[in-house]
């Protein structure tokens, strides 16, 4: 799937364009396999809403306490940490 240069494209960044281009190409490939209309249809759970939902209450908790505050890297660089450490248990 190429996408158009022109029109809403036309005043962003390469990197931005280069990175829509590969989200685009992603969902092209695996069009055969994406079907959430018919999954949630069938009563399935979308998997991403489910994680989602899971690990809600585990970075709230963890990131949330009175008085804290985070900076992006600060909060990444944490739930990377916290994530690691529960690879290793």
């Amino acid at each position: 799937m190429k996408l158009l240069m022109g029109g809403l494209l036309g005043g962003m960044g390469t990197g931005v364009i280069r990175w829509l281009q590969q989200l685009a190409n992603y969902f092209d490939r695996h069009r055969d396999w994406i079907h959430h209309d018919r999954h949630l249809a069938a009563g399935y759970p979308i998997a991403s809403g489910v994680i989602e939902g899971a690990r809600r209450p585990v970075v709230k908790d963890g990131m949330e306490r009175t008085g804290m505050r985070w900076t992006p890297l600060g909060a990444q660089t944490l739930l990377k940490s916290n994530q690691t450490a529960r690879r290793r248990s």
